[in-house]
């Protein structure tokens, strides 16, 4: 492994601790009731899984390349992550206000809403952390032509300290935090910049009226009316009849309630030596793996199938976060890949993305 990666590793390895150190405190707390538990827990994994969206992001940037454009509601995807990072503001005492120029905040787009939502998360933790003020301040403005493409604008602004002069690159280079005292791993803004740059954005920096910094994110949408199709909601997993394949037996059982209520018929197994005996005695229409399990892997497992005939699609299911072992995967017979955990929205658009045959 190269020294930079090494540091990464090590930096994001020492974020990772907390969220799931605070998973494991909020399990054993009895003074909990559940739904504040559920809550907290829910807004920790959320915060955990951006952590390693963040690994992807530096250490295998062709991955990210390949995340497709979906629908999305910039304004809610805003409020979702505010909602998210309400504690952490609280924790350190500032205040976040939000005022979009559209107020309804009704438009759905189709753009890169993951990168935009983790722009989004990062650009206020980082002023939550970093900004030394008592205010945060976003604004979202979109102009729509005559077409229906809308271009989106961003700010998030602060009365803290800003960024001092002859700085503001030097801060979106990795590891680099400026002046300011606070722990981080000095990614943050980096890995921001490189989110913009896959959504063809621009990012500015400059000194904010309220007197600390201004971060203004421009980027197209195009518009949904033009393909209603991508959009998830529309498109229905009934009737699908899917074989789920993974060694995590909660992963298993919380992923088969999930399909189960999207009216998929799933049947799911615990490696791929299971699962290759079952394909042979039953059709299925697709096929979700995990990569790593005991017996067989899914490379192995994918291999197996493709050997035997099997043509049905085959999704590998993963965290890896190189792509080289991904490549491997798709050598073997892998159509396509998507991050734990699956979700209605994540299966819909990659089903989508390899013209899969609708039942």
């Amino acid at each position: 492994m190269l020294e930079p990666q090494k540091e990464v590793f090590s930096l994001k390895g020492q974020k990772l601790r907390t969220p799931v150190a605070a998973i494991s405190k909020l399990g054993q707390n009895e003074d909990i009731g559940p739904e504040n538990a559920r809550q907290q827990m829910a807004e920790l994994a959320d915060n955990t899984l951006l952590i390693l969206e963040d690994f992807r992001v530096v250490l295998a940037p062709e991955q990210a390349l390949e995340i497709k454009e979906q629908p999305g509601n910039p304004v809610i995807i805003i409020k979702q992550v505010l909602s998210s990072l309400s504690n952490l503001a609280k924790m350190n005492s500032i205040k976040v206000q939000f005022n979009p120029k559209d107020s309804e905040g009704d438009e759905e787009f189709i753009f890169h809403s993951r990168s935009f939502r983790q722009i989004i998360t990062n650009l206020i933790k980082n002023a939550v952390i970093h900004s030394g003020g008592k205010n945060i301040y976003l604004g979202f403005d979109c102009e729509i032509d005559a077409n229906g493409y809308g271009l989106g604008t961003l700010k998030v602004e602060d009365d803290g300290i800003g960024i001092p002069e002859g700085m503001s690159e030097l801060v979106f280079k990795a590891h680099s935090q400026g002046k300011t005292g606070a722990d981080g791993s000095g990614l943050g803004l980096f890995i921001v910049k490189e989110l913009v740059a896959l959504m063809n954005g621009n990012l500015e920096y400059s000194r904010s009226k309220y007197g600390g910094a201004c971060f203004a994110l421009e980027f197209s949408m195009k518009p949904s009316e033009a393909q209603i199709h991508l959009k998830s909601d529309q498109q229905s997993l009934a009737g699908i009849k899917l074989l789920f394949v993974d060694d995590d037996k909660l992963l298993r059982v919380l992923t088969e309630k999930l399909l189960l209520k999207l009216g998929v018929k799933v049947k799911s197994c615990e490696n791929g030596q299971r699962a290759l005996e079952v394909v042979q005695q039953e059709d299925f229409d697709l096929v979700v793996t995990d990569l790593n399990m005991p017996q067989m892997d899914g490379v192995e497992f994918a291999r197996s199938l493709r050997n035997l005939g099997v043509t049905i699609p085959i999704i590998g299911l993963t965290a890896a976060l190189g792509g080289e072992e991904l490549e491997v995967w798709r050598n073997a017979g892998a159509n396509a890949f998507i991050s734990k955990p699956v979700t209605k929205e994540n299966l819909i658009n990659t089903l989508k993305s390899i013209d899969f045959n609708w039942p």
